[in-house]
């Protein structure tokens, strides 16, 4: 989450690089057709193959912290951005549309330490647009893209806290996407935990940011971000927020018509007091009209909050263990049949419910 973070949560940053930290599971590049082939093996033994194919591992950079996705040079086919915190670079991978890549184009920040990326369109009439948080400068960098693949210089914005995290939506009902930026609440010091970029619609932003409430950090060391979802949970037509935060619960954000943010009641996995959620996806799981949030925990468990369409979530039902460590969740319909799956990802594997 960037050296300047780590530094101020007392950790040794000499222990991330080892002796040698070139890839070790390097896949095969095919300068012929100018793409990176990834070479299909078989998934580990023990876990079932949810309808996809193994894949080893892609060249990729230093420490990588994110992935977005999109289509970045409009050929239809789909694209996936890194970000990578270790060499402050954005590794950007076109898709050949048969589970191939191009040789990634490579992207360099100028600010250092991309802890998040998201993809947006800033430009209501432009190409699509990739947004990277930087730890270590405090900053929201937006490489406005060309469409073909290519971006433009990039610009930054200066945020007053280490940014974590970083989600696109439209806040304030104009019709032009605005950046949700997770923030890290600084040591012994009431702070936002959230602030909110306007967009302009023509690739940069306009007025006043807008935060959240403020809250205490802990006495002990920075609380980050660790997770934001975006969906309207009372069904006012405005979007709120559902954000988790490192060693704590919970927390629901609901807008006020778009002008700011109300604190909505914390929660926590299983209703357990003791639990730390790391990560939170929305939902309407039961399909009752209300979002969901699916939460995935320190215990590697998955499990659904309740929603009532007012922003709270009072009760919420354990799912069966994933395994170890869950640190993304993804709430789509696979196989298409018109109910909401969750992929749960953890180190080596990726699990499908």
């Amino acid at each position: 989450m960037g050296w300047k973070f780590a530094t101020q949560s007392h950790q040794d940053t000499s222990k991330w690089v080892g002796k040698n930290h070139q890839p070790q599971a390097v896949t095969s590049l095919n300068r012929a057709h100018d793409s990176i082939l990834p070479e299909g093996s078989a998934p580990p033994t023990g876990f079932g193959n949810p309808g996809f194919l193994w894949r080893s591992t892609l060249v990729g950079g230093f420490i990588p912290t994110a992935i977005t996705s999109g289509d970045f040079n409009e050929d239809g086919k789909s694209d996936f951005p890194i970000s990578n915190g270790g060499d402050s670079t954005v590794y950007v991978f076109l898709g050949n549309g048969d589970g191939t890549f191009r040789v990634p184009e490579i992207l360099y920040t100028q600010g250092q330490s991309p802890t998040w990326i998201t993809a947006v369109r800033l430009r209501t009439k432009g190409h699509l647009d990739l947004a990277v948080t930087n730890g270590d400068t405090n900053t929201v960098e937006v490489f406005p893209g060309k469409g073909d693949g290519t971006f433009q210089a990039s610009t930054q914005v200066s945020v007053p806290q280490i940014p974590t995290f970083i989600v696109a939506a439209d806040v304030n009902n104009d019709s032009r996407q605005d950046l949700v930026v997770g923030l890290s609440i600084t040591q012994n010091l009431t702070q936002p935990q959230v602030e909110i970029l306007f967009g302009d619609g023509a690739g940069g932003f306009s007025g006043s940011p807008l935060f959240s409430p403020g809250m205490f950090g802990r006495l002990w060391g920075p609380v980050p971000t660790d997770w934001i979802a975006v969906g309207d949970l009372n069904n006012d037509g405005y979007v709120d927020l559902v954000t988790t935060i490192s060693g704590g619960g919970t927390i629901p954000y609901l807008s006020q018509s778009g002008l700011s943010f109300l604190m909505g009641n914390p929660f926590r996995p299983n209703n357990d007091p003791t639990d730390v959620p790391l990560v939170v996806e929305l939902g309407d799981m039961d399909e009752d009209g209300c979002l969901d949030a699916i939460e995935s925990d320190e215990f590697s468990l998955v499990s659904i909050g309740k929603g009532t369409c007012d922003g709270n979530f009072p009760t919420t039902s354990l799912t069966t263990p994933w395994g170890d460590s869950d640190p993304a969740i993804k709430v789509v319909d696979l196989d298409g049949d018109g109910h909401l799956d969750v992929i749960a990802q953890r180190p080596g594997t990726a699990t499908v419910k």
